[in-house]
């Protein structure tokens, strides 16, 4: 079944019904949002994006659909999702708010995109009040590792990381004295949020988790699961915290 492709609202929520918000992401473009329920799909479930014929469509495709949809495991998660938004929404303060859901593979083009859809049409169909919204898969395909599903350095990250953090530093301080000289604080943060500056930091950090991710031999190894979780988290509180500025 072709699921739903576009940002939308399916109907207006009943008086003390709750709305849901699903997103679905690409992890290699940026952090999770901030979501109620946030489901990562990128390590447990089979990459289209590995299959030469299905790596430049979509799960706007019925291609991948198929593919995804008959993934072990992934039916299961689909109604776990749909029961973990009813346990939200059963909540005695969930009454006419909003239940968020992010759901995220490596580029979100594929898995998360069918999930995200598939969950949408499920909860659509019993009624419920559903934005669908798909963060990245408009964007590029990433090159990645045939191995390790990871980034492949481009030119760009293939540069001395030392002198682009001094430069980066250099060009915070020079901000920093800006605001000292009495300069318009809004105006320096606005600028910033602009630039884009808070997302791409967040790049920074989601790319080192996923390079820890990469690089992990033994998936139960406490202190590399925690430094790549450490990692990932930070990159979302940068974004978070920008969000109020």
């Amino acid at each position: 079944m072709q699921p739903p492709t576009r940002a939308g609202r399916h109907r207006h929520a009943r008086e003390g019904e709750p709305m849901i918000e699903i997103t679905s992401f690409g992890e290699l473009h940026g952090p999770a949002p901030t979501a109620d329920i946030v489901a990562r799909v990128k390590r447990h479930f089979r990459d289209p994006h590995m299959t030469d014929d299905l790596r430049d469509l979509t799960g706007a495709d019925a291609e991948i659909v198929e593919t995804v949809l008959g993934t072990a495991g992934i039916p299961d998660l689909i109604t776990s999702l749909v029961d973990a938004v009813h346990a939200y929404g059963s909540g005695p303060s969930a009454a006419d708010k909003t239940i968020t859901v992010a759901v995220g593979c490596s580029g979100g083009r594929h898995r998360a995109h069918v999930v995200a859809s598939e969950l949408a049409r499920r909860l659509i169909g019993e009624g419920l009040d559903v934005t669908l919204h798909h963060r990245d898969a408009h964007r590029d395909v990433v090159d990645r590792d045939a191995e390790t599903g990871e980034a492949l350095p481009t030119a760009a990250t293939a540069e001395d990381p030392q002198a682009l953090a001094a430069e980066a530093a250099a060009l915070f301080a020079r901000l920093g004295d800006f605001i000292r000289a009495d300069g318009d604080q809004y105006a320096a943060v606005r600028a910033l949020k602009e630039a884009a500056v808070p997302a791409a930091f967040a790049a920074v950090l989601t790319a080192a988790s996923g390079q820890v991710d990469g690089q992990m031999t033994d998936p139960y190894d406490a202190d590399d699961r925690l430094a790549s979780e450490n990692l990932y988290s930070a990159a979302g509180q940068i974004v978070e915290a920008f969000r109020w500025l």
